[in-house]
């Protein structure tokens, strides 16, 4: 099943920083939903999205940190949050790979592109 692809979101709000110092490891941080705290940010909302192929769906963000994709008749619920200067999105689905992706710039007509970790940047958009 092709992967539903989020995208977008918040403009500002980040986790408080941990007080305990990071071991080092050469190993990848991974991140669950045990690991996605509710946000507390204020930027719920529904964004309308548009992939690289100008594919477009909608992710709707609640301010209890749940989040529902919908494209070409799929859906997506899952917990979304900022970590470490990122929004992240973390699917319900078992076996489903938490998404990460760093917002930019707000343009004039109200868009900004979100770059994924891997993959290809998505153009988001709030609608409401």
């Amino acid at each position: 099943m092709k992967r539903l692809v989020f995208a977008a979101i918040l403009l500002g709000g980040t986790l408080a920083a941990c007080d305990q110092a990071a071991e080092e490891s050469d190993e990848p941080e991974t991140i669950t939903a045990a690991d996605i705290p509710p946000s507390e940010t204020s930027t719920a909302g529904t964004y309308q999205v548009t992939l690289a192929d100008g594919t477009k769906g909608t992710s709707t963000l609640a301010e209890d940190g749940r989040y529902v994709d919908r494209f070409g008749g799929q859906t997506e619920e899952g917990n979304w949050a900022e970590v470490d200067g990122k929004t992240c999105f973390d699917p319900d689905e078992g076996g489903a790979i938490t998404r990460c992706y760093v917002l930019g710039e707000t343009a004039a007509d109200g868009t900004f592109v979100a770059t994924p970790d891997t993959g290809d940047p998505v153009t988001v958009k709030k609608v409401s």
